[in-house]
């Protein structure tokens, strides 16, 4: 009986400590939450005229996120001739490395859908790992007589980690009656 009572006690503990692979968690930003896999950290930063921050996916790749007024709306691809020939540029935020893309390697796709009862952009590079995976929220709310803003994003993520941050925005919640912190 004794032995019976200690078998089912280690398999509890067991499987309470052995977490699915594909488990997710939710990180909380106070302003939004969103669901991503366990590994995924949240990393805290300091804006000037937004709320800022980063999610930590590994050792590569990084989401950041802007929410406030000014926050871009994740156009991509302004294109540039350097010796005669046509390439394009992720420009979109000047505080990022410009990386330069070949013709051929230059697009996103662009989804509309509808997020947490908000119209929300999705964006993501017809060729993985080059350009911008994001979402973007022309309006969360407003503040000083103007939209609140909301944009995640990140820059040439595996295809991994492309298609893990395309689910994990379709999971972002925000609190409402909320302004840019």
């Amino acid at each position: 009986m004794n032995r019976a009572l200690f078998l089912i006690a280690a398999t509890l503990v067991g499987c309470k400590n052995s977490a699915p692979k594909n488990a997710a968690h939710t990180l909380d930003f106070e302003a939004f939450t969103i669901e991503t896999p366990v590994n995924w950290q949240k990393v805290n930063l300091r804006g000037i005229d937004s709320y800022v921050g980063e999610i930590s996916i590994d050792s590569t790749n990084h989401l950041a996120f802007d929410y406030g007024r000014y926050s871009s709306h994740l156009s991509q691809f302004d294109s540039v001739r350097i010796g005669g020939k046509l390439f394009y540029t992720d420009e979109f935020d000047t505080a990022q490395k410009l990386t330069f893309y070949d013709s051929a390697d230059a697009g996103s796709d662009i989804v509309r859908e509808n997020i947490d009862g908000y119209g929300a952009k999705l964006i993501f590079p017809r060729v993985v790992g080059r350009g911008i995976t994001g979402i973007y929220f022309d309006s969360i709310g407003r503040e000083l007589g103007t939209n609140l803003r909301f944009n995640l994003y990140g820059h040439n993520l595996t295809g991994v980690n492309q298609k893990a941050a395309l689910r994990a925005f379709r999971t972002i919640r925000f609190r409402k009656n909320n302004s840019a912190r």
